[in-house]
């Protein structure tokens, strides 16, 4: 099984509030919430649907960040869990059928 590498999410501390938008003047450029400009998104720079696909990932990243540091905390507490569990079972017979001591 991979390994993922944990993010440093201390860099985003900061970011421009959401929501973020799409906005046309000059646009289209990425707005946050109190209209201050996130990210230029010019056809340009990106055109086509890869440059739409962008401004999409771009005005979810507050969301996926949120849902990062929700993911984490669950993940966190079922490792606690596993870890308690194992910590509970250790050196005894144990059925992994049933989920149950065989008292053996």
């Amino acid at each position: 099984m991979k390994t993922l590498q944990p993010i440093d999410r201390t860099k985003y501390e900061g970011h421009t509030a959401a929501p973020w938008y799409v906005g046309m003047r000059p646009g289209p450029m990425i707005y946050g919430g109190k209209g201050a400009q996130v990210a230029d998104c010019r056809a340009d720079l990106v055109p086509g649907d890869e440059g739409r696909a962008n401004h999409n990932l771009i005005i979810d990243a507050p969301a996926l960040l949120a849902r990062n540091i929700e993911a984490d905390a669950v993940i966190a507490e079922q490792a606690a869990r596993i870890a308690e569990l194992e910590d509970k079972l250790q050196g005894q017979n144990y059925c992994h059928r049933c989920e149950m001591p065989t008292g053996e």
